[in-house]
């Protein structure tokens, strides 16, 4: 029962609070209607261009255990 609650109420706060709550461009997690392919994407232009261009690209990935 409590847990329905907090739903409820989250959805209300985050349905009031959402204008206020803008995130960048670039960011992909915890995001809704993006993920990991338009991060991947992304990702691969961005080497791409460098590449082309002759820079070296190094990169870098962190994961949670």
């Amino acid at each position: 029962m409590v847990h329905c609650v907090c739903k409820v109420f989250k959805h209300c706060l985050l349905d009031r609070l959402k204008k206020f709550l803008a995130s960048a461009d670039n960011q992909f997690g915890f995001k809704k209607g993006v993920g990991c392919n338009h991060a991947i994407y992304t990702v691969r232009k961005i080497v791409d261009k460098l590449v082309s261009n002759e820079y070296t690209a190094n990169l870098c990935t962190l994961e949670s255990p």
